[in-house]
Parts: structure tokens; sequence; C-alpha cells
């Protein structure tokens, strides 16, 4: 862009050329104007070099005429007068300029003027040249170097590098905080590899101690099972005088007291190392297509000798058959006699523990187990699904169990991709939601019996 702007001190010729970022692609960081006004001065000094007399004259905004027309006229024998109109910097004409020779100066008139307006046009495009060489030197130059050092560090990640500034002290100013923004974003990066190693080294600790850990349980667990299986094994033949009568009454109370707390503590030990397969994922399940109505019975019948010495109602609520599912049989019977055995045990004489089965929206299902027992605040609920962790109210004496069938049933709950959940209330009693996904519903079963009906009536008391 270039041409002439009428100012409050006179015509001014400029010129316009956008500043383009180093590698002179993208956008135009701004426009670089340069300007030189047509004072009389500047006039006097053209003609004084060039021998010609001439003049500027702004044009009206209504004149008759066209950027770039020009002619030459003669005056008079001895005079010759020519007009060149110059435009704006919006291509409308804004000055003519006036050159009058005598004619025994030259004998062509269009090379004269020609020569004038070529000197003209040099003279500005000359202090063009200056302006914008100055302006390279002082700031396109040093802009282009800090944004090529942005954006090397931008590239590389390398937040060790610093800009080099010279020059201006705005510029100097500018990468010098730049530089001390650099340092404090290199302080912080230090530090967050710093931790992240140690993060990493500590991880890679408590996975070492969790494994030692996990290997001392199954050697232990292998070592203690042998043993107590014998005992086990010896007890039950000496129960069943297998042998030959034991003799005195006390013997028989004995060997049952022997063979009770070898059994106890095999379970104890089996739970166990299955807790620490399952924190371990090295628990595999033996799947199998399984009505769950054979589970869930099953269940029930397992604690029942327990309900019933506690005078504790264990029933069904009645409904339609379950579906089958795909699931390992052990691993989802254990979970549910561990339920309804926490279930039986913290209910006190005349409470109810009742089963439920519904289907869910989404194609899964739903195992619900609930109890009218003492209940827990729901903020216990977090402590008690922790291992070696039980919680009670302190009125009851702490009752038997290690703390393991709920964190377990937990872990085997999710191995069949599923869920376990509490709902509790101090003193109103707990629900346990057992819920399996879509995929593990294999099929609809069958409609119940009425036998299978009247199994699942709470029994009168």
């Amino acid at each position: 862009m270039h041409g002439i702007l009428p100012t409050a001190l006179g015509p001014m010729l400029v010129a316009a050329t956008p500043v383009m970022p180093s590698a002179d692609t993208g956008p135009a960081n701004g426009t670089l104007v340069f300007g030189r006004l047509l004072t009389d001065t500047v006039v006097a000094a053209v003609a004084d070099e060039t021998q010609v007399r001439f003049s500027a004259e702004p044009l009206a905004a209504d004149a008759d005429a066209v950027a770039g027309d020009y002619a030459v006229v003669a005056r008079s024998p001895d005079l010759l007068v020519g007009a060149l109109v110059l435009g704006d910097i919006h291509g409308n004409p804004a000055l003519r300029l006036r050159v009058e020779t005598p004619r025994d100066v030259t004998g062509a008139g269009d090379r004269i003027i020609g020569i004038s307006l070529l000197a003209l046009v040099l003279a500005g495009l000359l202090a063009i040249a200056v302006l914008w060489l100055l302006l390279q030197r002082t700031v396109v130059r040093p802009l282009a170097r800090v944004t090529g050092d942005i954006q090397a560090i931008r590239q590389t990640g390398r937040l060790d590098r610093r800009l080099a500034i010279a020059g201006a002290e705005e510029f100097q100013a500018l990468g010098l905080e730049f530089n001390r923004m650099l340092d404090r974003l290199d302080a912080v990066h230090r530090q967050l590899v710093e931790r992240t190693r140690d993060a990493e080294a500590a991880q890679a600790g408590a996975e070492r101690a969790n494994e030692a850990k996990s290997s001392f349980l199954t050697n232990m667990s292998h070592e203690l099972r042998t043993p107590l299986n014998a005992i086990i094994g010896f007890s039950d033949l000496m129960q069943h005088e297998a042998f030959g009568p034991l003799g005195h009454a006390k013997y028989r109370e004995y060997v049952d007291d022997i063979r009770d707390s070898g059994r106890h503590l095999l379970a104890l030990i089996n739970a166990i190392l299955h807790l620490a397969q399952a924190s371990n994922s090295k628990l595999i399940l033996d799947e199998a297509t399984v009505p769950l109505d054979e589970l869930i019975d099953a269940a029930l019948r397992l604690v029942q000798p327990a309900a019933m010495a506690g005078s504790v109602d264990v029933f069904r609520v009645q409904g339609p058959a379950a579906p089958a599912v795909r699931v390992d049989r052990t691993k989802l019977s254990q979970v549910l006699i561990n339920i309804l055995s926490n279930a039986v045990k913290f209910t006190p004489p005349g409470g109810q523990v009742r089963v439920a089965v519904r289907g869910l929206a989404d194609g899964g299902l739903e195992i619900e187990v609930t109890d009218t027992g003492i209940g827990m605040r729901p903020e216990d609920i977090p402590e008690a699904l922790k291992p070696f962790t039980q919680v009670h109210d302190g009125r009851d004496g702490r009752l038997p169990g290690t703390g393991l069938g709920l964190p377990l049933s937990v872990a085997l709950m999710e191995l069949h991709q599923g869920s376990l959940s509490l709902e509790s209330r101090l003193g109103q009693g707990t629900t346990v939601l057992l819920r399996l996904p879509a995929a593990r519903v294999a099929a609809k079963p069958a409609a119940r019996s009425a036998d299978q009906i009247d199994a699942m009536v709470p029994p009168s008391t």
C-alpha cells in the first residue's frame, strides 16, 4: 500500500508493508508504515537538485482528475509546463505535481518530466529503504529470533534453553522476563521428575513387598494345611471309634473340640490364601453355567443350623425362578455363605434374614440379603470392608470371626465383573447387594415347583 496521505502538516508520501513471522508463513504480526512529508523544504531541495522548478498542489475531493494522469503543454514559446496527478492510499486523486522549465533547457519536455518524477520516486524509495533496514535491525530480526527460540523450546521440550537477546532495552527486558519464567518452569519440572521417580520406586518396592507377602502366605498355607488335614482326619477316625472305643466320655468331647478347631483353622488359612491370591490377581475362575437357585438354596441349608441355634429365621422371598448364571460355582457359593453367615451372626434371637433375587434394567441381576440385626453406622461401612477388621457397637462382646469374609467376598464378586455393596443403619439391620452383569446371566429357567415355592416361605416361629 502506498500513496499520498493528507495530514495537518501537509501531504505525506507513505508506503506500508506487512511484518511477517520469521518463517514467512502464517498471519502477519503487524504492518510497518513509512512516510515523508512533502514540505516546501523538501520540494525546494528536489528542485535545486534537478535544476527544475516544480510545485505540489493538493486536489479537492471532487476534482475531475484520475491518479496517474499527466500532461505537458507549451505555455509560451519559452516555457514548458508539465503536470502529474498522484493518488492517495485509496487510489483517489490527492496531489498534482506541477513542473515548469524553459524550452531552451531541454529539447524534450516529456523526458524532463520523467526525470523529475523518477528523482522524486527514488528519493521516496530511498527513505523507505532506510526506514525498512532500520526496522529490520531493531525490531523485525529480534522478534524473529525470539519467535524461533520459543518455537524450538516448544518443539524440543527443553526447558534448560534460554533466550539471548541483544538490542533495544524493551527486547532485553522481554528476554529477561521470559528466561525467569523458564527458570521457574524448569525448577517445577525437575521437582515433578524427582517425585515421579520416587513414586515409581516406592510403587516398585510396594509391589515387591506384596509379592513377597503373597509368596510367604502361599507357602505357609501349604505348610499348615498338611498337618491340619492330618489332625482333622485322625480326629474323625477317633470320633467314629474306627479302631475301638475311646473309653472315657471326656475323650469324645476333646476329639470333637480338636476336629472343630482344626476345621476352623483350616477355613481361616484358606480365606487368607484366597484373599492374597485375589489381591495379586492370581485367582482363576472355573466357569460353568449354574442354576442360581441351586446355589442360593444350598447356602441357605448350610447356615440353617446356626440360624436355628440363634433363633433366627432364614428364608428366601417368594418370587419367580432365578436365571442360570455363568460363574465359578465354588467361589460364588463361598460369597453367599459368607454373607448369610455374617447376617445370622449379627442378628439377635427373633430376627430375620431374607434373600431376594431381582433382574436389573441392563440385563444383569441382583441378589439382596437383608437382616434385622445390629447393623452399623454408614461411616463404618468402609472399615467393615477392610481385611482383618470387625465393626461392632461395643454393647455386645466381640463376636467370633477374622474379618476376612466381606473383603474376600468383594474380591470374588469383582473377579466375576460384578460388585458387592452394603447399606446399613445402626440398630436397624444391614442389606448386602450382590450384582452380576448381563454377560453373566446365561438363560431364563423353568417355573418353580410347588415344593420349591413352599421352601421359600419363612418358617413359623
